[in-house]
């Protein structure tokens, strides 16, 4: 996690809350190179206490591979519990849905996993990851949007801008197509009608 102390920071993207998702979502992005500043009103100490949140989820197997592709299931996997059937009832009825994981094959269902646990990982994880920096206890108190991107005041004073990156941002983004036959890479505002229908033209 990179460390920024300007009064103004830039980045690909902003990140509003430092949950399970936002932070998930920031480790993903940074496998593909995008630079996050992820803001949350909630202090990491906080965040990761024990007693901050006693739920556990239940993790499809969808979302644990992905988990593991950023690199952030292994250090969830000696608590997680995998889910190997499930029972679905309605109130009293004597009926109810039941699924095996032996009817597919091999793999869980899911897993089970306590949010403390999953909270501590990615938080390991983001600590290890210099694309994204984490801003954190403070809040966005005001969002800016034009045409070329967006700035947000923080409640700390700071200033968050994400620019687009083919208008006026990272030219870096674009130095592996700049040899490519096939694009062509054209500035303009996307209200411009005249910009907008020249790059359109020819295609159906």
């Amino acid at each position: 996690m990179s460390e920024q102390h300007a009064s103004t920071l830039d980045a690909d993207l902003l990140i509003v809350g430092g949950g399970m998702i936002g932070l998930t979502v920031a480790r993903a992005v940074a496998g593909a190179g995008l630079t996050s500043i992820v803001v949350d009103r909630e202090a990491p100490a906080a965040a990761l206490a024990a007693a901050a949140d006693g739920r556990a989820s239940a993790l499809a197997a969808g979302s644990v591979r992905l988990l593991q592709d950023i690199g952030v299931w292994q250090g969830m996997e000696a608590e997680a519990q995998p889910i190997l059937e499930i029972r679905v009832s309605d109130g009293d009825s004597p009926l109810f849905l039941h699924y095996d994981h032996a009817d597919l094959g091999e793999e869980p269902f899911g897993y089970m996993v306590e949010n403390r646990v999953t909270r501590q990982a990615l938080h390991d994880a983001i600590a290890a990851t210099p694309e994204v920096t984490h801003l954190a206890p403070t809040e966005v108190t005001a969002l800016e949007r034009g045409a070329a991107g967006v700035s947000a005041q923080l409640g700390d004073g700071r200033r968050v801008r994400v620019v687009d990156n083919f208008e006026v941002g990272n030219p870096r983004n674009l130095e592996h197509h700049k040899d490519d036959p096939a694009l062509e890479v054209r500035g303009a505002d996307i209200r411009d009608r005249d910009a907008v229908g020249g790059a359109m033209a020819g295609v159906d």
